[in-house]
């Protein structure tokens, strides 16, 4: 259940409300909290302490805790009341008129001695903790559980009465044979049964999952065995980890310099906690800078959340339920998350909380991250303090050792890796030694020199494996070893010798295309798909086209950058690295941030001005790929256009031709809004440069109204448009859909996968996430898109309110309590034991009734036969059973 029944207390809170003289105070106490009770008794006796009539106001103790934890419960199933601060407010000022005079010493004594003896006599709520916890989630599953029971008692029952009829052997096995289905589900809450509820529990939740990180990072060391295994033995780490003596708060941080190898050792105690025995509750993430959905405090509870469920399927109604109260077709509210992920949390027993790149998150994140879990961990009772255990993982930046003061931190030192960087050179020098040919004695002579060369040195790790990128890429022996008379003596430096060689030793068009692509991963706003990428290198703004055939790239991305940028599983192209992108960024001879960042903003524009935009899309443009880079000019065309025009620096002379592009863009695509939107001045700053352009006050417009559209959720209203994008993506996507979905030939497939990816069911809202990412089918994104209009569903699995919802909460709660009012009832009260008595007393009866009737009627007792016609006994017939 979600609400406690508290109308007895609400009825004398009114009545007590009645009885003040005044609003003044009844607004005072409804203002006081916990805190400020304290922060009075605190100044009242400072005063006695200064005029030495001390009270031992230390007595207040027992009452002060025992009402904060009643103020716990309370608010943990009823978190509007306000009787909690009608309990604080009147203590406050009673204490504090009785304080203010000499006068009043006995009745403030008398008064601090009832608190005194109220708060020995209140029980302490803390301990029953777990009860209150088991209440909730008994009341989402125990109807479940309740069905399976009942088919158990009735076939005892059936059992029992067929004995009680003397019934025979042969019998028996006929009534066996009658009721052939299962009367024992050995898991209630299994895959089969709640399919349904589980897969829309997925679909609203849509969380990352660190699994496939999980899996890569552990295939990275098996490749090289030990590493990290010096970590198990730092006492620090011992007195987190240990699952019998854990220290006290049970928080731990993990940190070192880029390249330090911090992602590798989470994944290494992210597999020895899995290790152990009992296994606890394992809740890993690994925050990722470039990647949205990976560097935020909802990213990682939507996942903890969906692995807690993994790992405990009776949850699943809970979070069930959650999901059809919500007005969300993904869960956005943190509020939400963080009041599932505590209750969920509450539930287990052992917990280890482990998160890897807390440094790859906005300050804020970071701060709501680190708070909010410090806050869970350090909140842990008295008798369960290291029942959670959390392990922050992150770069030693002047942010974390505010965010994380006082955390028990272990500092990744050079020295740590050195073993560990010798394996790994060992494995890469025997690479080195199958492309070249040369012998074992000269690898083992090869490795223990890079090893040494990056002893001592900073982030070692990425620094050997930026100098193996470079020795495996070299062509020849001799290159090699020219390589290897100097090594590079920190990351920045190997940057550069790969760099060079990408640079300075590839053909023009080779250099060209890796600069130009290096360029756009740099400044992207978000990963880009490969398919994403050939599209934006295909589109010719002189012909006015975009030319899959003649102006694709015809290698891989590795083909053009090397080991700088990796493709991912999910078709994205990214740097190997987040100093690589730091690198490129400070070294403006490879990449001109500024100039850069025009240049995209101009691509965007006249892309969006190409022919293909200005007219109605048809199923020829949209098979040659005219559309394949929509979705990211977009909604990033004006994060380019505000990124480039804030810094302009010495590029002003690329003004004229954006001003061109955005004169046509406007001519394009404006749509006369019939309300203007207000102008913040940070955009009027951005734009000031276009101001002496004639269209400055619909480019203005355009550019805020367009803001305010990528940044509301609920979008704006129709009135206040000023571009017509998104119905034009609206009908794009038309005529792509339906090209999917009517034509079966492979090749059609083929041409829409190589162009649009595979996932082209989107969602058309612009802030949502599946707008860009999409859905594999129709029903999955219009069923997303159901949780959109109508997303208050009704709990009950066959009532059409499940499938269909309701716009509003009101009109849900209407239809459960006309339709369903024994769901209405049983959400408002808990089952007493008398009704949970009575309940089963008339199950079990009714039960019976039913089994009596399917038991075939008692046979009289049978004659003796011969033994010779015993085995031509006719069984009595049955009627089938239905």
């Amino acid at each position: 259940m979600d609400t406690l029944d508290l109308s007895d207390l609400e009825t004398v809170l009114e009545k007590f409300k009645q009885g003040l003289r005044n609003n003044r105070d009844r607004e005072r106490f409804k203002a006081t909290t916990l805190n400020e009770l304290r922060g009075s008794i605190a100044k009242i006796q400072a005063q006695q302490h200064a005029d030495r009539q001390l009270h031992d106001l230390n007595r207040l103790a027992p009452f002060l805790e025992a009402t904060k934890q009643y103020g716990e419960v309370v608010h943990l199933f009823y978190k509007s009341s306000q009787i909690m601060p009608f309990i604080w407010g009147p203590m406050r000022t009673l204490l504090e008129i009785t304080s203010s005079s000499r006068a009043c010493n006995k009745a403030f004594d008398e008064l601090v001695g009832l608190y005194e003896k109220v708060g020995e006599a209140l029980p302490l709520l803390q301990q029953y903790e777990g009860f209150f916890l088991w209440e909730r989630l008994f009341d989402v599953n125990w109807k479940t559980i309740k069905g399976g029971l009942l088919s158990i008692i009735s076939n005892i029952v059936r059992h029992r009465d067929a004995i009680q009829n003397q019934a025979n052997q042969s019998q028996m096995t006929a009534s066996e044979e009658t009721y052939t289905e299962p009367v024992f589900e050995s898991d209630p809450f299994g895959e089969e049964n709640y399919r349904p509820q589980r897969l829309a529990v997925c679909h609203w939740l849509r969380s990352i999952d660190p699994a496939a990180d999980q899996d890569l990072f552990s295939k990275v060391r098996a490749e090289y065995p030990g590493t990290g295994r010096w970590l198990l033995d730092n006492e620090d780490f011992k007195g987190w980890f240990n699952p019998l003596y854990a220290r006290i708060p049970p928080l731990l941080w993990l940190t070192g310099l880029p390249g330090a190898g911090k992602t590798i050792l989470t994944s290494l105690i992210v597999e020895e906690v899995q290790s152990l025995t009992p296994l606890p509750r394992v809740l890993f993430f690994y925050c990722k800078q470039t990647v949205p959905e990976h560097n935020t405090f909802l990213a990682i509870a939507r996942s903890f959340i969906l692995q807690l469920l993994n790992q405990d399927k009776s949850l699943l109604l809970y979070l069930h339920r959650k999901h059809c109260d919500s007005n969300e077709a993904v869960l956005s509210s943190i509020p939400l998350a963080q009041e599932m992920l505590n209750f969920l949390l509450s539930s287990c027993k052992s917990v280890y909380i482990i998160i890897d790149g807390l440094d790859e998150c906005e300050r804020e994140e970071r701060k709501v991250i680190t708070q909010w879990f410090r806050h869970v961990v350090e909140s842990l009772p008295q008798d369960a303090p290291d029942r959670l255990r959390c392990l922050f993982v992150s770069q030693d930046d002047r942010i974390g050792v505010k965010d994380l003061q006082g955390v028990a931190k272990i500092v990744i030192k050079p020295e740590d890796n050195r073993q560990d960087a010798l394996v790994y050179s060992r494995v890469q020098a025997e690479e080195l030694r199958h492309k070249f040919e040369f012998s074992e004695e000269e690898s083992s002579r090869i490795a223990v020199a890079v090893a040494e060369s990056v002893k001592g040195r900073p982030g070692i790790f990425l620094l050997a494996k930026l100098i193996w990128i470079n020795l495996l890429a070299q062509i020849s022996l001799a290159d090699v070893e020219e390589q290897m008379k100097e090594f590079p003596p920190e990351i920045n430096q190997a940057y550069e010798r790969i760099m060079d060689r990408i640079i300075h030793k590839a053909p023009h068009q080779t250099r060209t295309g890796a600069l130009q692509l290096l360029g756009w991963l740099v400044c992207a706003k978000r990963p880009l798909k490969w398919h994403e990428i050939q599209s934006l290198k295909s589109i010719n703004l002189d012909q006015q086209l975009v030319d899959f055939a003649r102006h694709k790239f015809s290698v891989s991305g590795k083909d053009l950058c090397g080991s700088l940028v990796e493709l991912r599983e999910d078709g994205t192209l990214e740097l190997i690295h987040g100093s690589a992108k730091l690198f490129l960024i400070e070294n403006s001879r490879y990449i001109d941030m500024v100039a850069k960042e025009l240049e995209l903003a101009c691509i965007c524009i006249d892309y969006l001005n190409l022919p293909a935009f200005t007219g109605q899309p048809t199923t020829e443009r949209v098979l040659n790929g005219d559309y394949g880079f929509m979705n990211y000019a977009v909604l990033d065309w004006v994060r380019h256009l505000e990124a480039g025009t804030l810094n302009l620096g010495i590029h002003e002379d690329k003004i004229g031709r954006l001003s061109e592009s955005l004169e046509t863009f406007i001519r394009n695509h404006w749509r006369e809004p019939a309300t203007r939107v207000p102008i913040s001045e940070g955009t009027r700053k951005r734009l000031e440069c276009f101001k002496a352009l004639d269209f400055y006050a619909k480019l203005e417009q355009s550019v805020a109204a367009w803001k305010r559209q990528l940044r509301l959720l609920t979008g704006i209203k129709s009135r206040e448009v000023a571009l017509d994008l998104g119905d034009f993506v609206l009908s794009v996507r038309k005529v792509l859909e339906n090209i999917v979905t009517s034509s079966p030939d492979p090749a059609t497939q083929k041409k829409i996968e190589d162009k649009y990816g595979t996932m082209v069911f989107k969602c058309p809202r612009l802030t949502c996430q599946f707008f860009i990412i999409g859905f594999l089918t129709q029903n999955e994104r219009d069923e997303h898109l159901d949780k959109h209009t109508r997303p208050f569903r009704c709990t009950d699995e066959g009532c059409r309110g499940s499938i269909f919802g309701f716009a509003s909460m009101r009109e849900r709660d209407i239809h459960i309590r006309d339709i369903h009012p024994e769901e209405d009832s049983h959400d408002r009260e808990f089952p007493t034991d008398e009704d949970v008595s009575q309940s089963m007393q008339t199950d079990i009866t009714e039960a019976a009734t039913v089994a009596l009737k399917e038991t075939p009627p008692p046979l009289p007792e049978p004659e003796p036969i011969p033994e010779s016609d015993s085995d031509s006994v006719l069984e009595p017939e049955q009627e089938p059973y239905g």
